[in-house]
């Protein structure tokens, strides 16, 4: 992401409730800003354009670039404020600075009492570096309120105990990152199998007296079930003793409670599409989570963990072949629009959703998909982008446009030479369509009869793996030859 489109993707991520607040937030300071008619037209631009707003907002580009700036300034100060009522932290971080405030102007006996109403919520929530301010300055304005004559008002054993499970966090901490670079480098076995042999991780849930360290040792169990699952070991059942383990602590869920959906959502992850049901079963559980406490997620958070759900859910019926259900989902989630960073995203569900009404024969709506996907200028997976190019040909097959499948095949054979992306696989079924699109029509069920045999052979290497899953060709083969009519 370029430098100057940032302010942009800020601007394009806001919820419409931090919108509707900005706008409330401005409006408290009088008069009409002109950072607001900047804030109105960036929301209509896809990246930042400056000629464009100058040309728009009537001002040289040096004005606009200040404007910037400071909406920047205001927009940021806006969104803390707004953040205050979604997370502990931040309504605890503000009222300590209010804690200051007053102590620096010798309010010690106000300041005491705002700091004695938070400050065993810091302790609980283990916010270690604004526990241990507050306590020296709890232990100040003691001082100054004449209570240092009266030993053990402020025990140490607080800051003790406190310490403690700082080390213990950091313990946690630092494998976590030693931890790190197995997940991206999954090609060291022997290391792997070292790091789930840690002493650290070898103690039970219940000794870690750290709720942080808790959830980090929880996230490490996470990262080293990913690698066990891409080594082909019992990823599943990892997965599922990491949510057991969730499960049974109702502190962690209060403290770190974001982290259960996640660990369902990795059961999901986990599963094959023989197992759908214990996959789809998890992804309903952590929808449930969402929909009963969100008290303990913010509107951002909540609506990522969300997408992610229902995207893994659209994987999982396209994998088990429940096209209709695919088709309902793939539209729930089709309008949705997501910023150029995370368009693979997009690719994958307009992907998925294309090909279960192409699975369902809804030709027309289908292409126009199909379309949407082909002719976006974004180059993110370009495996998908390279199926769909391929739907588009079977597509003009149905609709009977014969005459300009040709130039649309060479066309294709084009864009996957130029993308490397060239198979036996590939070859062979483009070959094919070209047949079918030079047979007289008494040929053409005959000639899907054919291919079909040779996706069940397997004729050509990875024919089977890419035409039965990923675009699942021989599906509607069989769709179109048991048709009562056969229209082709």
């Amino acid at each position: 992401m370029r430098t100057q489109d940032q302010l942009t993707y800020l601007i394009h991520s806001l919820t419409a409730s931090e919108k509707k607040y900005f706008k409330q937030y401005i409006a408290l300071w009088g008069s009409s800003k002109k950072y607001e008619a900047l804030f109105d037209a960036m929301l209509k631009q896809a990246e930042y354009d400056p000629d464009e707003l100058s040309r728009r907002l009537r001002k040289t580009k040096k004005q606009i670039a200040d404007e910037k700036n400071y909406l920047q300034e205001v927009l940021l100060k806006a969104l803390r404020n707004y953040d205050e009522s979604a997370t502990e932290e931040v309504r605890l971080t503000n009222a300590y600075l209010e804690v200051q405030a007053l102590h620096r102007r010798g309010m010690h006996a106000m300041a005491l009492r705002l700091l004695d109403k938070i400050y065993p919520e810091l302790m609980e929530l283990e916010m270690h570096g604004l526990f241990i301010s507050a306590y020296f300055t709890r232990l100040e304005l003691m001082y100054k309120q004449g209570y240092a004559a009266q030993p053990g008002i402020v025990p140490r054993a607080e800051l003790d105990g406190h310490m403690a499970l700082i080390r213990e966090m950091a313990d946690y901490t630092q494998l976590y990152h030693d931890v790190g670079p197995l997940v991206m480098n999954r090609s060291a076995p022997e290391q792997m199998q070292a790091a789930l042999q840690q002493p650290l991780l070898a103690r039970p849930a219940e000794e870690i007296k750290s709720l942080k360290a808790r959830a980090i040792y929880y996230s490490i169990h996470n990262a080293l079930q990913t690698i066990v699952h891409g080594l082909g070991g019992p990823g599943l059942d990892y997965a599922q003793q990491i949510v057991a383990l969730y499960e049974r602590h109702a502190p962690l869920r209060r403290a770190q409670m974001y982290t259960l959906p996640y660990a369902y959502l990795r059961v999901a992850l986990s599963s094959t599409f023989e197992q759908s049901a214990i996959s789809l079963a998890a992804l309903q559980k952590a929808l449930d989570i969402l929909e009963k406490h969100p008290q303990f997620f913010h509107p951002r958070i909540k609506a990522e963990i969300e997408s992610m759900i229902q995207r893994q859910r659209l994987v999982i019926l396209n994998g088990i072949k429940d096209y209709t259900a695919c088709e309902q989902a793939g539209r729930a989630l089709y309008d949705d629009k997501v910023d150029g960073e995370h368009y693979g995203r997009v690719v994958l569900i307009h992907y998925l959703y294309a090909h279960a009404l192409t699975m369902n024969g809804k030709t027309t709506e289908a292409n126009q998909v199909i379309q949407q996907i082909i002719n976006s200028s974004h180059g993110q997976r370009a495996d998908l982008q390279m199926h769909a190019r391929i739907i588009q040909l079977v597509l003009q097959a149905e609709f009977g446009h014969y005459t300009i499948l040709p130039s649309l095949i060479r066309s294709t054979r084009g864009w996957i030479r130029k993308n490397k992306l060239e198979t036996p696989a590939v070859d062979h079924v483009l070959r094919w369509i070209t047949k079918l699109s030079k047979a007289p029509a008494d040929q053409r069920k005959a000639l899907l009869t054919e291919m079909a045999d040779d996706i069940r052979t397997d004729r050509v290497q990875g024919l089977k793996s890419q035409y039965a899953e990923t675009f699942n060709l021989l599906y509607w083969i069989d769709r179109k030859i048991s048709e009562k009519k056969f229209k082709l």
